[in-house]
């Protein structure tokens, strides 16, 4: 068999000859028992490995992988230093907003806020620096009152840099301390 034989050959044959028919996926097989367990994996996030972010992303259509962007995931924050006045689920979503998009606010067991910090549930993009702070003007008197941030589960982070940890952040700013004129 020369060349012209074999590209002759080739021309003739298809993938599709070889593997059969196209065949269609049937409606339950694509979301049978994966749901309750997607679902609960959401839900618990956010999830670590290594003291590393691992962000997980709630697929659209076909899930082509290569569209879909990883930079957001759900935290749980304390916001401490709340005035009692604002102990509320309106302004808790308020001040969630002000972190990220506000996906849950927790009440407590009886509906009441127990007086220690407000605890929202939000959506952050891990792109940008986290905030530590939230300055709020309560009464409209430009009497600021400064609300302290504590993000649950979060592994080691750096606040001032988002693509490294705190231990590789301590490196660099000893290393600028050292070089700076």
């Amino acid at each position: 068999m020369d060349a012209a034989d074999i590209a002759a050959l080739c021309a003739v044959m298809s993938l599709k000859e070889l593997e059969g028919p196209v065949r269609r996926l049937e409606g339950d097989l694509k979301t049978d028992g994966n749901q309750k367990d997607r679902r609960r994996v959401l839900i618990g996030e956010p999830w670590s490995f290594d003291n590393f972010l691992i962000v997980l992303a709630k697929p659209n259509g076909k899930g082509d992988i290569l569209n879909i962007p990883f930079n957001k995931t759900a935290f749980w924050v304390q916001i401490h230093n709340v005035p009692l006045l604002c102990m509320t689920k309106q302004i808790g979503s308020f001040l969630g907003s002000l972190i990220g998009d506000v996906e849950e606010i927790d009440e407590g067991v009886s509906g009441d806020y127990d007086g220690k910090f407000l605890r929202v549930r939000v959506i952050i993009n891990v792109d940008q620096p986290l905030r530590r702070i939230l300055q709020v003007d309560v009464l409209g008197d430009r009497e600021e009152s400064v609300m302290l941030l504590r993000y649950e589960w979060l592994p080691d982070h750096c606040h001032r840099h988002t693509h490294h940890t705190i231990t590789k952040a301590g490196e660099s700013i000893a290393s600028a301390a050292i070089f700076k004129p």
